[in-house]
């Protein structure tokens, strides 16, 4: 595949670059399903005025949420939305210390907490199956936020498996934006094995009718 839409967006949060994707690809009085809603970020911008219909789903946020299913495993009677918005764990994170894997352990993905990721591999997994959620709910579209990750000292190109995964499910991909907010060079105090600062990538998919 050619990727012939590759944008660069400065955010400065993901907010921004949702409401970007959305002033582009989706209409007024859009229904629309945020899959790993956590604690809302991506809706940081005046998307009411849109009328934009918000469904928020997660299974390990209570707040604000109005469905709390496994993104992996929706419900066989859920209906259908214009748009789903699908934001998975990137990695694996290890056992807590002194709450610095706090933000993971809040969306389920520390290797201790019960039923998270042991791995990078169910990381991708998860990914992968969570796409296939995605896929079988949206009517128009469907935006995933990724990046590659290094992870058992190895490069995982999350975004080309995401764009596999989209298009082994008939999809298109209409869009890939780069997310280059807050990103800091490489420490000049260390050997460099791998450049781990690498950008976040929102990919846009359409239906193929």
């Amino acid at each position: 595949m050619t990727e012939q839409f590759v944008s660069l967006h400065p955010g400065p949060t993901s907010a921004e670059v949702i409401r970007d994707v959305f002033a582009l690809y989706v209409k007024n009085h859009s229904s629309v399903l945020d899959l790993t809603y956590g604690k809302g970020t991506f809706w940081n911008w005046d998307w009411p005025k849109r009328w934009i219909i918000l469904t928020a789903n997660d299974l390990y946020v209570t707040e604000g949420i109005d469905t709390a299913w496994d993104f992996r495993r929706l419900p066989e009677t859920t209906r259908r939305w214009d748009v789903v918005v699908f934001d998975p764990p990137f990695s694996a994170m290890g056992p807590s210390s002194d709450g610095n894997n706090n933000h993971s352990e809040r969306y389920g993905a520390g290797r201790h907490q019960q039923g998270g990721p042991q791995n990078i591999r169910d990381v991708m997994d998860w990914t992968v199956e969570g796409i296939a959620e995605a896929t079988s709910v949206a009517n128009k579209l469907v935006v995933v936020k990724c990046q590659p990750v290094v992870e058992s000292g190895r490069y995982w190109d999350t975004p080309h498996i995401v764009k596999d995964a989209l298009l082994a499910r008939g999809w298109r991909i209409d869009d890939v934006v780069f997310f280059a907010s807050h990103r800091r060079p490489q420490p000049n105090d260390r050997r460099v094995v791998h450049f781990r600062n690498v950008v976040s990538q929102f990919i846009v998919a359409g239906k193929v009718n």
